[in-house]
């Protein structure tokens, strides 16, 4: 009894089984060895299961045992029992109760006819009958053509990707460029600290950033001066900050507490040639017509003045007569 490998599940069995204990295909009998790699196979099979080559066609099938019921095969796990053999083998000889796969096995192995030998013409025509099934020239081919294909559409569904994400950085980089020197041109005589602070935010890599930051430092020590001079009411230094700054935000407020200073000293001194100072340093100035109104009220009050002087005079005249 030798142990194989069965050609169906590659199971444990004795080739003395009527079937595998494990898929149940007919054993004793019913198996072959290939003479190339030693595998076994059913005696039907036109083919090496493991290597490929072809059988002989008139190969000598060995009588097999009567069939079994399902139920009386054997299990996976149950060695069967080993059957007498059919002669005494020499004592010199002993079976060897276990046989390897790639071992030659002594009883189940194919018989071919005997053929007259004949020396083959090339090397080739030694193994003409058992060689690897190759696929024709057609099937590598279309192999072939299809990997090409694959790899071509490969490369071009990658030159998309790669393309595509080109094209919308670019259109992205065109359109970021375009809203910066328009946010950048909408900062021309811009005096709002504010806006410069948003465009640096907005912005933070821009080649304008130097110029925005020295503009918008610039505002904010305006303001700063500005806090500290709006409130000193002092004429001199409201004239010197409109001087240093001509085109600040704070010029037409300073401007304008000039003027109320202006006219406050006018108002304070009341006569006709403080309001003409006032009048010719602001002509259009926020408290012009208060000032022509003061300098009417002047000349009335002038006259009436006159008036009441020339009448002293003349009573005092007829005071004068009177006595002489």
């Amino acid at each position: 009894m030798s142990m194989i490998k069965c050609p169906e599940c590659d199971g444990q069995v004795s080739t003395k089984a009527p079937f595998c204990p494990h898929c149940g295909i007919p054993i004793q009998g019913n198996i072959k060895r290939c003479p190339i790699c030693g595998g076994f196979s059913v005696i039907d099979a036109s083919q090496c299961p493991h290597c490929g080559a072809r059988f002989a066609a008139n190969a000598v099938k060995l009588p097999q045992q009567p069939s079994v019921k399902e139920e009386e095969l054997v299990q996976p796990d149950i060695v069967m029992p080993e059957e007498p053999l059919p002669e005494v083998l020499p004592a010199e000889e002993p079976l060897p109760e276990i046989l390897q796969a790639d071992e030659s096995p002594v009883e189940d192995v194919i018989v071919f006819e005997n053929e007259p030998e004949q020396e083959p013409e090339n090397e080739l025509d030694e193994v003409s009958d058992m060689e690897e099934i190759k696929p024709d020239e057609t099937t590598l081919k279309k192999q072939k053509s299809v990997s090409v294909t694959a790899v071509v559409v490969t490369v071009l569904l990658f030159l998309c990707i790669v393309g595509g994400g080109a094209y919308i950085f670019y259109w992205l980089s065109v359109d970021q460029m375009a809203k910066e020197e328009e946010a950048y041109t909408l900062l021309e005589g811009c005096t709002n600290p504010l806006n410069y602070e948003d465009f640096i935010s907005r912005f933070p890599n821009s080649d304008h950033l130097d110029d925005v930051r020295a503009r918008m430092n610039a505002l904010m020590q305006e303001d700063e001066e500005w806090l500290a001079v709006e409130n000193s009411n002092d004429r001199s230094r409201l004239e010197a900050y409109v001087n240093n700054y001509p085109h600040s935000p704070h010029e037409q407020r300073a401007q304008f507490l000039i003027d109320s200073l202006d006219y406050m000293e006018a108002r304070s001194l009341d006569t006709g040639d403080a309001y003409n100072r006032y009048i010719a340093r602001h002509p259009e100035g926020a408290y012009y017509t208060e000032v022509i109104s003061a300098m009417r009220d002047i000349e009335v009050r002038m006259e009436r003045e006159a008036a009441a002087r020339r009448q002293a005079e003349a009573l005092m005249a007829d005071s004068l007569a009177a006595v002489n």
